[in-house]
């Protein structure tokens, strides 16, 4: 094993300009990043995946940019978040499971130390940083008050420790929420960068409000000097199921004969519509400005069992005993990145999570520190994907680690040892 790996004290590092000659420069011509999740989006259901929900605005992005047509996320919400943001394998980054303490290596429920993130990468070199939406990678223990407080009967002054709020995990500003699942008419744990937000408005409805926020924060970084990085968190989709939906398309007609007494699809369907719309408000406003600009947009998982049940039953299929390959196609989210200059146009590129980050990096022109190059060899060598039993070879076939050539458990190992390394040397410190 390569020990020079282990000593590297952070998973990202800035290159293309310093922190002295960014903040130096009259004017900084590195690329705004747009980073937009779609909490809970299904691998098929935008247009340009063969959705029949009208999306037109993704589309063109998807169109005009790379696509990606195997995405393997295997995540769920808060590891996807995780392994983004740091560019970390998610138990390395701290988040294996949820965001409660297990007290094991790798599912401490909060973010590393040892992590570093996007936004304190980009923040150091002189990006403008903010988030926009779900947090949802803070440790959030239960209280005994718990329902009381979720119900604002009592109050508390922190959702979790000030430390874990994205404004001081490299962001300079957050609009939303610490917890993962609220009420979106009166949201739980919303914030205002530390500041817990007590009251909102009536007719208040949370997408709204972050959709309204991003276009707001976008048009005000248009003005200055120094690019920004923007995490943009969209919720429509998830759990949301109680609005008002009289903004919907009539275009949105689902194929399967049971739609209309699956309020649950429907709902769902008429979201995705709901998304694509204020993309195109958050594209209208980037459009304001000649900087170059690179937007990510990607889904952290399917949406939920009451959504996709009904599909299966349409198509004959056992929602309970699903075979493995239809379980691996579960695992797929849709994924594309755009730019308004010119990058590589590619279709049907393979990947997975864990080298999400190399990619953001290198299309913004960023230089990769030794083990994003490490991972990046590893990407475009011989392990395409890889989730937690085995691997995507170069001919597409899945073969499990057990099963793996000498060279590829080799290479495989010294990788695991890297991030088992760092887990076990975070959980030492805080035992």
């Amino acid at each position: 094993m390569n020990s020079k790996f282990l000593l590297l004290p952070t998973a990202l590092m800035v290159a293309g300009h310093s922190a002295a000659e960014a903040k130096g420069k009259k004017s900084d011509q590195r690329p705004n990043i747009l980073v937009i999740l779609a909490d809970d989006l299904g691998y098929s259901d935008l247009g340009c995946y063969g959705s029949e929900i009208h999306t037109p605005n993704l589309d063109k992005l998807a169109k005009q940019g790379v696509r990606f047509n195997h995405f393997y996320n295997t995540s769920r919400s808060c590891p996807t978040r995780a392994s983004l943001l740091t560019g970390l394998y998610q138990h390395q980054a701290g988040i294996g499971r949820m965001t409660f303490d297990d007290h094991l290596p790798g599912y401490r429920g909060t973010l590393s130390r040892n992590a570093v993130t996007i936004a304190e990468v980009l923040k150091e070199s002189g990006y403008a940083t903010s988030m926009v939406g779900k947090w949802h990678i803070a440790e959030t223990p239960l209280r005994k008050d718990q329902r009381e407080w979720l119900a604002h009967h009592v109050y508390h002054e922190t959702y979790s420790d000030l430390c874990h709020y994205p404004v001081n995990r490299g962001f300079d500003t957050h609009y939303g929420t610490i917890y993962g699942v609220v009420d979106y008419f009166d949201p739980f744990s919303l914030v205002e960068g530390e500041v817990p937000v007590k009251e909102v408005p009536d007719g208040y409805y949370i997408t709204q409000a972050l959709s309204d926020r991003a276009v707001k924060e976008v048009k005000e970084y248009a003005k200055d000097d120094k690019p920004f990085f923007m995490f943009n968190v969209t919720m429509q989709n998830h759990s949301n199921y109680g609005g008002d939906f009289d903004n919907f398309d009539p275009q949105i007609v689902a194929k399967f004969k049971n739609t209309s007494s699956n309020k649950y699809l429907n709902k769902y369907l008429s979201l995705m519509y709901e998304t694509d719309q204020d993309v195109a408000s958050l594209l209208s406003e980037l459009s304001q400005s000649d900087r170059k600009t690179i937007v990510v947009f990607w889904g952290d998982h399917q949406p939920n069992d009451y959504v996709v049940r009904p599909i299966y039953k349409e198509y004959g299929l056992d929602f309970d005993n699903q075979t493995y390959e239809q379980q691996q196609q579960r695992q797929k989210t849709p994924f594309f990145i755009w730019a308004n200059y010119d990058i590589q146009e590619q279709t049907n590129v393979e990947i997975s999570l864990n080298y999400l980050n190399i990619l953001l990096f290198e299309t913004a022109g960023l230089q990769l520190d030794e083990y994003q190059t490490f991972r990046k060899n590893l990407w475009q060598g011989q392990i395409p994907m890889m989730n937690a039993v085995g691997y995507r070879n170069d001919n597409g076939d899945l073969v499990e680690y057990d099963d793996a050539p000498e060279e590829i458990q080799n290479l495989l190992n010294e990788y695991q040892n890297i991030q088992y390394y760092r887990m076990e040397r975070e959980y030492s410190k805080k035992k």
